[in-house]
């Protein structure tokens, strides 16, 4: 499973991202969410992003401490924050740059799909994200 979007019927309201962190990490905080709204000064649309939770991750394959593992039900790739050293090694490893570090806790953060129930997609108000399968 992964996080699929429609830019054409996001409106920016960025309510995915404050459910994410809230859900995470009990505050609205942008900075926190594994999710990122951003908009296309040319175009107009707003652009959502996250972990597109890949067949092969790299970010898996570089943490030392084996950290980051493969949730069975879902596929997700979770990562562990009682093995989680902040190194950051996921994080120069994604392609796509979707994990996130947290200075404060020295910890990498990621979508890990809300172990099947991503907020981001029960709160969204146009369906802009969608829980999709492979």
């Amino acid at each position: 499973m992964y996080i699929a979007s429609n830019s054409t019927v996001c409106s920016g309201c960025r309510l995915c991202q404050l459910a994410c962190s809230l859900f995470h990490y009990g505050e609205c905080n942008l900075e926190l969410a594994s999710i990122r709204v951003t908009k296309d000064v040319f175009s107009g649309e707003y652009q959502v992003e996250t972990c597109r939770q890949c067949k092969e991750p790299q970010c898996v394959s570089a943490c030392p401490t084996q950290a980051i593992y493969i949730d069975e039900k879902t596929g997700a790739k979770v990562i562990d924050e009682e093995n989680c050293i902040g190194c950051r090694a996921c994080e120069d490893e994604c392609l796509f740059q979707m994990i996130g570090y947290i200075p404060e806790k020295n910890l990498n953060f990621k979508c890990d799909l809300c172990g099947g129930d991503p907020q981001c997609v029960a709160i969204c108000p146009y369906s802009a994200v969608t829980l999709a399968k492979r």
